[in-house]
């Protein structure tokens, strides 16, 4: 729902939003934590967010994003879902900050431009950076920041960022053990769409549990995406990711990939 949006206020201008959610789920011989249970399940979550952003031209804006989120008709309850080492769940957060960012661009008339604070990273079919917005509560929510670099040849990010755990009884302060680091990159100028990315998921705690003992992550992953329309009508596409590094005591070697059409 539109609230007022262009509010003069002081150098700039103040646009509120508002939006509802509403979804039932019923699942058969399923539940909301696992499947071959032997019993159905059902859900009804509600997601409200509540927006306000501040502008300053076109290249400043500040945006604040308030979320209440509950669940109810399951077999389970939030404590269901929370562990002493894991207070996190995906269908309960009440009123907490999903977003709470600045977003700059073009400082000093170049091409360079940040975006800090608490934020979701999206890029195009959401299969490498997603906000996770199917969950009720959002699958993934960072602490961290964007250097952005913009050119008439390719966007290129950089990114870092603690990712948040959804508490559903404390303000949501608390993180993951690790830390996410990422290079993405647009080409521009291309007769079809072209990404190229690189993630570090890294963790330095040694508790990572692979297959053949607890250790320290490194999970890095390289690829690239690619999306064409040779003509009306039609679309192809696809995307290739290549992991390599350290899961606990065992390495890492893995491809991945998906094609459209």
């Amino acid at each position: 729902y539109a609230l007022p949006r262009g509010i003069d206020l002081g150098p700039g201008k103040l646009d509120l939003g508002a939006k509802l959610r509403l979804r039932y789920e019923w699942f058969n011989n399923y539940n909301l934590k696992t499947y071959g249970t032997n019993v159905d399940d059902q859900v009804l979550g509600d997601k409200l967010w509540l927006d306000a952003g501040y502008r300053v031209g076109d290249n400043f804006l500040a945006f604040l994003r308030i979320q209440d989120a509950h669940f109810w008709l399951s077999d389970f309850d939030k404590n269901g879902f929370v562990t002493a080492s894991l207070p996190v769940c995906s269908y309960e957060d009440p009123f907490d900050v999903r977003e709470a960012y600045f977003d700059l661009r073009k400082i000093g008339g170049s091409p360079v431009g940040v975006k800090a604070g608490r934020q979701t990273v999206m890029y195009a079919d959401q299969r490498i950076w997603a906000p996770g917005d199917w969950s009720n509560s959002g699958k993934f929510t960072w602490d961290g920041a964007k250097l952005m670099w913009q050119s008439p040849v390719a966007d290129v990010d950089g990114i870092y960022g603690r990712r948040v755990m959804a508490d559903p009884d404390e303000f949501n302060m608390d993180y993951y053990d690790f830390t996410a680091w990422g290079l993405y990159a647009t080409i521009k100028q291309l007769p079809f769409d072209m990404d190229v990315f690189y993630v570090l998921k890294n963790d330095s705690h040694k508790k990572t549990a692979g297959e053949t003992g607890t250790n320290s992550l490194a999970l890095n992953a390289v690829g690239s995406r690619v999306n064409w329309k040779p003509v009306t009508g039609a679309e192809v596409g696809g995307t290739l990711v290549y992991e390599f590094g350290d899961w606990g005591n065992d390495d890492i070697n893995a491809w991945g990939g998906v094609v459209s059409a």
